[in-house]
């Protein structure tokens, strides 16, 4: 049933004129609004569907990519060590269920090929506000709601905690400021804080986030803080996951399977749970409390329950 109601792996060629694709129109659309503007101030805000499943795609972005000259990450197909029993009953791996290595590669073409179509229409954008003089006073800010896994840990799409589903770019650019980057975790709720900083607006004061405008205007690292994600999917199935990261680890929790807990920076990929390791016990009680409490404050209805190593319990 999972494979009928979602968008599964099938690729297919958009058989129409590329103008006529939406992404296309609405990245027109943009570029016409901007040049129609004479005053400021403005926002726009510019929605994309690519690359998203259904994975259809136009010419000449469906040939971009050849799928036997990509090379796929090493875990695609894959599934981690420690991998708790619920996660191949979710829908993520259920849709990935019996997917080849050439069907991923196909996969991972018409991916690539949506990236292309993205990124040109937003290059042409970008290019309009420049040649409507609007560029110098613009700020400007990207970023999508999620990544998605293409095979990796075998599962297809997003509705997990792992990196190819949460980790997502945010580029922002504000007038006079240089390019810089941090490796550091953020949160789409610091989004909004910015945007008003930059934009002098006053904030109020109930929001989640922390302005990062500080990072932007000056070059200051962001606060050295964890962040948080959710995803709650379906009960019945055992489709819940929290998750609390930093920058070096990711604690997974779900209520109803054992934890998880990645080094990211011995373990990019998250091949490898730790939560069960005796020497990384205080790690996985410091952040699920942390994970406890922010759920606890923001009224979220999963209850975290104490971990227990159960290593530790038969130590004598």
């Amino acid at each position: 049933p999972v494979r009928v109601k979602y968008s599964n792996t099938r690729c297919a060629l958009w058989g129409h004129p590329v103008e006529h694709f939406k992404d296309i129109y609405f990245c027109r659309e943009a570029i016409e609004f901007l040049k129609g503007r004479r005053e400021n101030p403005f926002a726009l805000f510019l929605y994309l569907w690519a690359p998203h499943p259904p994975l259809i795609v136009p010419e000449p972005y469906a040939s971009t990519f050849d799928p036997e000259k990509l090379d796929l990450p090493p875990n695609v197909g894959l599934i981690s060590d420690g991998e708790p029993s619920n996660r191949r009953r979710g829908i993520a791996a259920q849709l990935a269920e019996g997917i080849s290595e050439w069907e991923w590669r196909r996969v991972w073409a018409a991916h690539l090929g949506l990236v292309r179509l993205a990124d040109a229409g937003i290059g042409e954008v970008l290019k309009a506000l420049e040649e409507t003089g609007q560029k110098g006073g613009t700020v400007i800010l990207f970023t999508v709601d999620h990544g998605d896994h293409l095979g990796q840990h075998r599962m297809y799409q997003k509705m997990e905690m792992y990196e190819p589903a949460v980790r997502v770019p945010l580029i922002l650019r504000a007038p006079g400021c240089p390019h810089r980057s941090f490796d550091r975790p953020v949160s789409h709720l610091d989004v909004m804080p910015t945007l008003l900083d930059l934009l002098d607006i006053e904030a109020p004061d109930d929001l989640d986030g922390d302005s990062l405008s500080e990072s932007v205007i000056s070059g200051t690292p962001p606060p050295d803080k964890p962040v948080f994600c959710q995803y709650s999917g379906n009960p019945t199935i055992g489709d819940i996951r929290r998750a609390v990261i930093t920058r070096r680890y990711k604690y997974i929790y779900d209520p109803d399977d054992i934890p998880e807990l990645y080094d990211l920076v011995d373990d990019p990929l998250e091949m490898h749970n730790l939560a069960g390791d005796i020497k990384y016990l205080e790690v996985v009680q410091r952040l699920h409390e942390i994970g406890r409490s922010w759920a606890e404050d923001h009224g979220d209805w999963v209850e975290f329950r104490l971990v227990e190593n159960k290593e530790d319990e038969d130590d004598p």
